[in-house]
């Protein structure tokens, strides 16, 4: 049995609090529950989680409230995980009978919690940054030339006469976001070294079991990562956005490029991801070991007949998104919002209206709604929105808590509009550098 929208919400929390966490235990056991026969004997129980008192009749703000979960501090988390708990005890069954109005709630909620953990880990229960081991170039296997992430997040800042980076809290959280994202595909021996170590200082902060899931989503990233180039240089996975697929095959280490486990989720479907999860536990992310997998994914060795590892030519669509929309990059979502790209060169009009024509509001890993909130709110942003896409509802922005900091005849007129122009893209007039939104 399939435990659907309910298993995403597992895979959120797991990737926020780690697999040793109470409640992703308690998630876990029961999505096995609801897979496999019923248990007659108590005593064959190995853990048992009690439920915390349902109201079926009530699912809980997290279903029902668009939660402001990233301004919450150390005390309303809690709150919020006690609400997070009461969804947990919906069980699989119980949570696919809700609205589907409210399980898309209980998605966005879930991941706001999981971007709290990354941007403000001091306020969460728990640290969620990734360690900074060495990024490796996928074709050769060896390391970019005395450039750790944090040198490649550095390169990737401001062009000249940009403004520099602020030193507030939310910018240091959007660093953590954008680390907490960065594809990390190293071996396991080196990142093995970082749980060592933290195990040695028994350090709170990264834990050993946290860190052996950091590495266990880096083997399935990188191996991701090499069958989805197989597949693009081979002409079979299409439909790619031009940032998502030059992000695929020449990563900059920012996380701003797209990250292969979306990819293979939105292109290859959820089946894929387990099965590639699977293959990897059994066959780890060395050169031979990517050979394994391919063998077992042609020959279906311990994967059910009728499955096929294919990228598909329309991406699933996100929940409540609309179907046939091309996954953008926050880059590419950035780009389209403020009219240059990250050297401060004005986008051309054909590339502003594919990013239009794509932009989904419920895409949160091009983070679509986080970048639009801060441009429309934050002072300091105002100068750098340049367009906002054409079907945005105007009248519900000014219905937000945090109220813009535009006209509704200014944010009318910056709704984009395709008019072809015959200009030599070097006479349009050049931004005043790019927003500190991108600044590292």
């Amino acid at each position: 049995m399939n435990p659907g929208m309910y298993q995403n919400l597992y895979k959120i929390l797991l990737k926020a609090l780690g697999e040793g966490h109470r409640l992703v235990q308690k998630m876990k056991a029961k999505i096995d529950d609801f897979k496999s026969p019923k248990i007659t004997n108590k005593d064959e129980t190995v853990v048992d989680f009690p439920d915390q008192g349902l109201d079926e009749s009530d699912p809980g703000r997290i279903a029902t409230t668009e939660l402001d979960i990233e301004r919450a501090d150390s005390e309303q988390i809690k709150d919020v995980l006690t609400d997070i708990e009461k969804i947990i005890d919906y069980g699989p069954q119980k949570f696919k009978q809700l609205p589907i109005d409210q399980q898309g709630n209980a998605f966005r909620n879930f991941k706001r919690f999981e971007r709290k953990m990354i941007m403000a880990p001091d306020e969460g229960v728990t640290s969620l940054q990734k360690p900074e081991a060495p990024v490796l170039k996928m074709e050769s296997g060896k390391p970019f030339e005395g450039e750790g992430l944090e040198s490649l997040q550095k390169k990737f800042g401001l062009p000249k006469g940009s403004p520099g980076p602020r030193k507030s809290k939310m910018d240091q959280g959007i660093i953590n976001l954008k680390r907490s994202f960065a594809d990390v595909e190293s071996s396991a021996a080196e990142l093995g070294e970082e749980v060592d170590q933290a195990a040695k200082i028994e350090d709170d902060i990264f834990s050993a079991g946290r860190l052996r899931d950091l590495q266990n989503q880096a083997e399935l990233r990188g191996v991701a990562r090499a069958l989805i180039i197989d597949d693009i240089k081979a002409g079979k996975l299409k439909n790619l956005s031009p940032g998502m697929r030059e992000g695929m095959l020449n990563p900059s280490g920012s996380g701003l490029d797209g990250d292969p486990l979306d990819v293979l989720f939105r292109y290859y479907g959820p089946d894929a991801s387990e099965v590639l999860d699977m293959l990897v536990k059994k066959h780890g992310a060395t050169p031979d070991g990517i050979d394994l997998i391919k063998l077992d994914l042609k020959n279906k060795v311990d994967i059910q007949p009728d499955f096929e590892f294919k990228p598909r030519d329309i991406p699933m669509p996100t929940l409540g998104g609309k179907e046939g929309k091309i996954p953008l990059t926050q880059n590419e979502v950035v780009e389209f919002l403020t009219g240059v790209d990250k050297e401060g060169n004005p986008v051309s009009i054909k590339k502003l209206k594919f990013y239009n024509d794509n932009f989904d509001f419920e895409d949160y890993s091009a983070d679509t709604q986080y970048y639009l909130k801060r441009f429309l709110t934050e002072e300091d942003q105002k100068e750098f929105l340049k367009n906002l896409p054409s079907n945005i509802n105007i009248k519900g922005i000014f219905e937000q808590k945090q109220k813009p900091n535009f006209t509704i005849e200014e944010l009318e007129g910056l709704k984009f509009k395709y008019k072809p122009k015959t200009e030599d893209p070097d006479d349009l007039v050049e931004a005043p550098g790019l927003p500190n939104i991108m600044a590292v």
